[in-house]
């Protein structure tokens, strides 16, 4: 029993109307440049103890009483330290990009 047959429609595209993807690809690495660049200076903007606690967080993946049993700190105490230095950064690069954008 067949049901339907199936329909293909052609589409004929324009060569002169797509843009190349190298080009997409080559802003896209510019930008992510960008950012890193904007990322590692706020960050050295923050408190040692507010910067330490994101980097052994975010890019050792270590939890919060790994952390603070590596820096003797209580545990609320590296949670407020990741919170407050994420606050932080976010404020930094927004406030970063809006000086972009306006020189």
């Amino acid at each position: 029993m067949i049901l339907r047959k199936r329909k293909t429609i052609p589409v004929h595209a324009e060569i002169d109307l797509m843009q190349s993807g190298e080009l997409l690809h080559l802003d896209y690495d510019n930008q992510t440049e960008h950012q890193f660049n904007l990322l590692q200076h706020c960050m050295e903007q923050l408190t040692d103890h507010q910067k330490n606690s994101i980097r052994m967080f975010y890019l050792e993946g270590k939890c919060y009483k790994n952390i603070a049993d590596s820096t003797g700190l209580d545990a609320g105490k590296i949670r407020s330290f990741i919170q407050n230095g994420r606050r932080n950064l976010k404020i930094c690069m927004e406030n970063k990009s809006i000086e972009k954008l306006t020189h």
